[in-house]
């Protein structure tokens, strides 16, 4: 038992570092898209799924309601070589899914740890299972579509769906998260006037 706990702790702690992401963070997006970007894209309009979870706009917002909420990759300080690692070995002690066949298995499995390891914690087989090129093509779409955008806008949502996804017009219009934007700055500035 105290190896596991050994184990564990590593990986919990590795997990939770990962993933403790300030809410205000906002980070830089890439200038340009990574080599394998273009297959990543491919993978996450036609097989992967990862919408259900994470939304059509990567904004955390689930497609598919009986699905987990999934992280904000609008959000997230992670690299894509980081986003490609939880592609990969998913979170144990969460939903967040595997998506490669012999993650847990081998001379080097994901953090060091077997399935057996990790008993209830192990994290689920996503389907389908990919090679790391393609995990990678995925890291790379999400982190240059993704990281560092913002809020989702209409605008956006139909740049990438086309004009007639229907799915768009629930997001707000670049005008409508401007002046939320500077609303909110208003505020602030309001608050630290008066000493709030």
């Amino acid at each position: 038992m105290k190896a596991i706990l050994r184990t564990l702790i590593p990986v919990a702690a590795i997990v939770a570092a990962l993933f403790s992401i300030p809410s205000t963070t906002v980070v830089a997006q890439d200038a340009e898209p990574g080599p394998l970007a273009s297959i990543g894209e491919d993978l996450w309009r036609q097989a992967s799924r990862c919408w259900d979870c994470h939304g059509n706009m990567g904004n955390g917002m689930n497609e598919d309601p009986r699905s987990p909420k999934g992280a904000d990759f609008r959000r997230t300080m992670l690299t894509w070589e980081q986003i490609a690692e939880v592609i990969k070995c998913g979170r144990p002690g969460t939903p967040m899914p595997y998506f490669f066949r012999n993650a847990y298995e081998g001379a080097n499995p994901c953090y060091g740890v077997t399935i057996a390891d990790l008993g209830a914690a192990a994290p689920p087989a996503g389907a389908p299972q990919y090679n790391q090129r393609q995990i990678d093509a995925l890291a790379q779409f999400i982190h240059y579509e993704y990281v560092g955008r913002g809020p989702a806008t209409q605008e956006e949502c139909r740049e990438f769906f086309g004009d007639s996804a229907s799915s768009c017009n629930r997001w707000p219009t670049r005008a409508e998260v401007e002046a939320a934007a500077d609303a909110e700055g208003e505020d602030e500035a309001a608050g630290a006037e008066h000493g709030g």
